[in-house]
């Protein structure tokens, strides 16, 4: 999805940022879930209206279905990123960062923006680091 610009719906892309950030609380290295997080930025960034997630407030009718395999049709619409206030409190500093900068919507100044290093730095290679220190 993200190589290549194509006609994606908006409702696939939210399914996917929202299991990305699911995907992301059950990581067992901190290097993974920062690639993970990292991610769903990108996708943020590129498609903008995946921020809506972040804001419980407009939440639509029905329930979410992550279970539905088709994600055109789970309804997340319905559910906000409450990941992101789970990794608010991890132990690692960047997830930290991470989450509370994808929960304030991704802004590239200003409060909720990244640092320089974190922000340049491809998803990928979050998850070759072996280590990360906190």
């Amino acid at each position: 999805m993200m190589f290549k610009r194509r006609q994606v719906s908006v409702q696939r892309v939210l399914a996917f940022v929202k299991r990305l950030c699911t995907l992301s609380l059950s990581q067992e290295s901190s290097a993974n879930s920062l690639a993970l997080l990292a991610q769903t930025r990108a996708f943020m960034q590129m498609y903008t209206a995946s921020v809506g997630l972040v804001d419980s407030e407009s939440i639509s009718a029905g329930s979410f279905q992550p279970e539905v395999s088709d994600p055109d049709h789970c309804h997340v619409e319905s559910t906000s990123l409450w990941e992101l206030s789970l990794l608010a409190d991890h132990y690692h500093t960047d997830i930290r960062r991470f989450s509370a900068h994808l929960g304030a919507g991704c802004p590239t100044t200003g409060a909720g923006s990244l640092h320089a290093e974190l922000s340049r730095r491809p998803p990928v290679e979050f998850c070759e680091l072996d280590t990360l220190p906190s």
